[in-house]
């Protein structure tokens, strides 16, 4: 299963390389919506994925014995997101992307459940709350806002 996980994580950054390698991307958001359209379309043309996501259904460590698997990812798209916008003097970048992953990640399984193909208005509003979420802790002009 570790195998499978492993391949299936190497198989979504390669996909990711590829769109960041393009110069459609111009903007830190038009990577996070690839990550996104990435693991969607993973879900819609990957036999086993839903199912399997990144292992999280039979191990939440597949893929690393101190991180979960979401951080896992959280922390490979920090590291394509600065290399390709510079997001390096983002404060607590790596966090705040582990949290809308989580999120998205939360959501586009709702949308699956609801509908084999995904629930596109599900869909929709995943990518909204992620975008407005990483909008406010990105880019806000004084650094992320912290509240509690």
């Amino acid at each position: 299963m570790q195998a499978l996980t492993l391949r299936t994580m190497e198989s979504y950054l390669q996909r990711l390389d590829e769109r960041f390698a393009s110069d459609d991307l111009t903007h830190w958001w038009d990577g996070v919506d690839a990550a996104i359209d990435e693991y969607i379309s993973m879900h819609r043309t990957v036999p086993g994925f839903r199912t399997l996501h990144f292992g999280d259904v039979v191990d939440l460590h597949l893929l690393d014995d101190q991180r979960d698997n979401n951080g896992v990812i959280a922390e490979q798209l920090a590291r394509v997101l600065t290399e390709r916008f510079g997001l390096a003097g983002v404060p607590d970048l790596r966090f705040h992307l582990e949290v809308a992953v989580e999120a998205a990640d939360a959501l586009i399984k709702l949308a699956f459940r609801r509908r084999s193909d995904g629930d596109e208005r599900v869909l929709v509003e995943a990518k909204a709350l992620i975008r407005e979420y990483l909008h406010r802790q990105v880019d806000a002009p004084t650094g992320p806002v912290h509240q509690g």
